[in-house]
């Protein structure tokens, strides 16, 4: 479950990758979808391609949810935002482990994941490094990359850092069908 940020909608609810070239209609398709849950649901371009923003006042499980039952047609991807950061390392780190704390349990597998759109941040490895080393250390959960029962996301736009803790492939919106062999 999402925790609110701050204030209500001063920070996304989701960061949603539309498939390429789809970036208006998935605007207008997830305005749509939305609007029910939120009528002052608000998506947003970002300076970079195929990238929205979702700014809603409900909490962004709610907002998720509705997007994971009924995916819209152009949108590849959905990541479920629970709290917002500067863009810098110690911050980062210092988020995730407050998010730990409240999110996840200490049997928790963890692989972290980071997405680096924007130059605040030379490195996503780094972050990633940080964040797992962190986690374990402070005993909330056990780094597993390769079998993880959680995912922090850690999505960076610009001097933004964006982080949700999901299930693994939460954040896939369209599954491709398994053809037998």
């Amino acid at each position: 479950m999402g925790l609110s940020n701050e204030s209500a909608a001063e920070y996304p609810r989701l960061i949603v990758t539309a498939r390429v070239g789809k970036e208006e209609r998935a605007k207008r398709e997830l305005e749509d979808l939305l609007y029910r849950v939120d009528p002052h649901v608000r998506v947003t371009h970002t300076e970079y391609r195929d990238v929205l923003l979702v700014f809603s006042r409900e909490d962004s499980a709610k907002i998720f949810e509705e997007v994971r039952r009924r995916p819209p047609y152009s949108v590849a991807r959905a990541v479920r935002i629970d709290r917002c950061c500067k863009a810098a390392i110690d911050d980062i780190v210092r988020t995730c482990l407050e998010l730990g704390k409240k999110l996840l349990s200490r049997r928790e597998r963890l692989r972290v994941e980071c997405v680096k759109r924007g130059s605040a941040i030379e490195s996503c490895r780094a972050v990633e490094i940080a964040v797992g080393i962190s986690m374990e250390k402070a005993g909330l959960a056990i780094a597993d990359p390769k079998n993880p029962s959680r995912v922090i996301k850690i999505e960076l736009i610009g001097d933004l850092a964006c982080i949700g803790i999901i299930k693994p492939g939460d954040d896939k919106l369209h599954r491709l069908p398994i053809t037998p062999r």
